[in-house]
């Protein structure tokens, strides 16, 4: 192998690459987005004398406690051609963007800015107070702020964004509802198209394939395997190798309807995906 066992983007063709594309972007966007509203947030709710701080505090937080696909849901009633914006405005406003990989990262942004918030509180209240006050007597408030407060908050801040990240390459709700193409999105039809036509015939066998759609992927480009252990991540995909149904365009999740498999009758279906210990998909 020319290549030593690695996956380059030149090895990919078209469509692979759209979908890592796709899915690095709503990852980056969506912890860029959501550290860029939580982290002030945070900020206020640790320095800034809040009334009823307590109270904010819990309803800042409530968007992280909704399935994401409630959010998704509650986007496209509100942007859709149909949606309330285009109802009060008389005219679609935000019906392009809808369903769009822009709509997906505001959407999952808004869902996970309460990790970046609560983690930003946490980390401005854990800085020793004695440092800033020692700095407060040569330098003014905003340059201690820069200058001391902040490289001492950043690592927290840095890690939650790592951590949103994570959650959001590993979403079905949001990209399956808004229709983005994704590899969460895509990977549910593939394991009933390869389960149909070379585990059934008996080309391929199951164990086979499932090696090759989960710790094969992670060895071609050099991370852990994933493994069912005590202490391990919980990335768990539940098969029902008996269902049988059949792949129609409505169906879709993409804004692409072409598929060589529309019509065909497949058998095996994924019930039901845990991603880092959460529930992204169930079916």
């Amino acid at each position: 192998n020319p290549n030593n066992g690695r996956v380059c983007l030149s090895d990919m063709d078209p469509r692979q690459r759209g979908l890592l594309v796709n899915t690095a972007c709503l990852g980056t966007g969506t912890a860029l987005l959501a550290t860029a509203i939580g982290a002030p947030l945070g900020l206020a709710l640790a320095r800034i004398a809040l009334p009823g701080r307590a109270l904010l505090r819990i309803v800042l937080a409530a968007p992280v406690l909704l399935p994401s696909y409630i959010m998704a849901l509650a986007w496209t009633y509100l942007g859709s051609s149909r949606g309330l914006l285009a109802t009060f405005a008389g005219r679609p406003l935000l019906s392009e963007w809808t369903y769009s990989l822009p709509a997906a990262i505001v959407v999952l942004g808004l869902v996970f800015y309460p990790l970046a918030m609560l983690a930003t509180e946490v980390a401005f209240r854990r800085v020793d107070g004695r440092l800033e006050e020692a700095a407060l007597v040569v330098a003014p408030p905003r340059r201690v702020l820069v200058g001391v407060t902040l490289p001492l908050v950043a690592p927290s801040v840095f890690a939650t964004a790592l951590v949103i990240f994570v959650l959001a390459v590993s979403e079905f709700g949001v990209p399956g509802v808004l229709r983005v193409r994704v590899y969460t999105t895509e990977v549910f039809t593939a394991f009933a198209a390869l389960y149909t036509h070379l585990v059934e015939p008996g080309l391929v066998s199951l164990e086979t394939l499932l090696e090759r759609m989960s710790a094969g992927p992670a060895r071609a480009y050099g991370l852990d395997a994933p493994r069912i252990a005590v202490g391990a991540p919980a990335n768990l995909v539940l098969l029902d190798t008996q269902a049988s149904w059949q792949v129609t365009e409505d169906g879709f999740k993409s804004r692409s309807k072409n598929s060589w498999l529309i019509g065909e009758k497949l058998r095996g279906r994924v019930r039901a995906t845990i991603a880092a210990g959460r529930l992204v998909h169930e079916s």
